[in-house]
């Protein structure tokens, strides 16, 4: 996945699925909160612009999210929350 003609790292989406499938229920906000914190060194790879960031957290989030819905391994339970399957 791109952003901005910049490859998002694959290590992005590793720890974002490691995260959804981590806690048996999450908030989005929470997940969101986490990355920003944990991956700074490679939004600031991506872009050098900071307000571009949860841009970047909230593709590779809605990405990964879809990916593990369609597998079966987590469903909505209600706005902003997910549980795993």
């Amino acid at each position: 996945m791109m952003f901005c003609n910049v490859k998002i790292p694959d290590r992005l989406f590793e720890l974002t699925r490691a995260r959804l499938r981590r806690d048996a229920s999450f908030s989005i906000n929470e997940v969101r909160q986490q990355l920003l914190a944990e991956t700074r060194a490679d939004l600031v790879t991506i872009s050098s612009i900071e307000r571009n960031w949860p841009l970047i957290i909230n593709r590779v989030l809605r990405a990964c999210i879809g990916e593990l819905e369609d597998a079966g391994e987590i469903g909505h339970i209600q706005r902003g929350v997910w549980a795993r399957a």
